[in-house]
């Protein structure tokens, strides 16, 4: 029993019940019927750390998240970059410059009936605007996975990725960041780990995204019918993969607004810099870049 004292009254709220003589938590998002049946498949798979994972120790939002798919249109446009200036090229040849983040939700195995690994790319905008460039969610090997996430960074010159830690998922991150250390090839990179409810993170970290149109995809955007097809089973209550959902949440955590700025100008100045010998114009003063 948790008590607790509110406004001089004691308020006492019961967080574990005795079932079938065993104490378990009474805050599980899941009837119990549903959680046993899940039970008993993993524990025949000898994988009874997924349902420990996904089903029963994750406190529950009783409000369910509901995504206006509606809100999320097509951008026509392509995401391009020069060396660590990226951007995004409107129809009419304006850049709009962008800040790039990652979100990866590594799967622990490959049969046909688990999560995909999930590599979710995007970019954001001096406006605060979201757009999706590429949704991959594939069966890959948890051995390959490091490779993959390393193919994505480098293809989007990705600012930050958050990479999901729980169980097995941390060796994922940990390979990733010994690729980086073996390659030379340093990117921001952070590990996730948290048992907040789904609910919870979705109605706090996307609902306010999706909902109000703040969040598009680039034209010819891969993955992005399994992200539609995930979000509206979710909000329809059919929830057995959400595995996109998770990956854009994850995109959207160490995310943060680029400054505005003149991309072409800038693309001609570091072309100047990659075919100068003289070491003063390739290593311009602080103040230059400050100003």
């Amino acid at each position: 029993i948790f008590t607790a004292e509110s406004n001089g009254k004691i308020i006492k709220y019961q967080i574990t019940t005795f079932i079938d003589g065993v104490e378990h938590p009474t805050w599980s998002r899941y009837d119990w019927d549903w959680i046993r049946a899940k039970k008993r498949y993993y524990e025949a798979r000898k994988e009874i750390h997924i349902w420990l994972q996904e089903y029963y120790n994750i406190p529950g939002n009783k409000t369910n998240p509901k995504f206006d798919m509606n809100m999320v249109k097509e951008l026509d446009a392509i995401f391009d970059k020069h060396d660590y200036v990226k951007y995004i090229q409107m129809p009419d040849g304006k850049k709009i410059p962008v800040t790039t983040f990652i979100g990866v939700d590594p799967a622990s195995t490959t049969n046909k009936r688990s999560d995909n690994t999930v590599i979710f790319s995007i970019a954001v905008m001096p406006s605060g605007n979201i757009v999706i460039l590429e949704v991959r969610a594939e069966k890959i090997k948890i051995t390959e996975q490091p490779q993959e996430i390393m193919k994505s960074i480098i293809k989007y010159r990705a600012d930050h990725t958050t990479i999901e830690t729980i169980n097995a998922q941390l060796n994922v991150y940990q390979y990733t960041e010994k690729m980086m250390e073996d390659t030379g090839e340093f990117f921001p990179l952070a590990a996730f780990n948290d048992t907040k409810s789904k609910n919870n993170k979705f109605i706090d970290g996307l609902e306010p995204v999706i909902n109000t149109g703040k969040l598009s995809y680039i034209k010819g955007c891969v993955g992005i019918d399994t992200f539609f097809n995930e979000a509206k089973c979710f909000s329809g209550g059919k929830r057995e993969h959400d595995d996109t959902l998770d990956g854009l949440y994850l995109a959207l955590l160490n995310m943060w607004i680029p400054g505005d700025m003149d991309v072409d100008e800038y693309i001609d100045f570091f072309t100047r810099q990659e075919n100068t010998t003289d070491i003063y114009e390739k290593n311009p003063t602080l103040e230059w870049v400050c100003a």
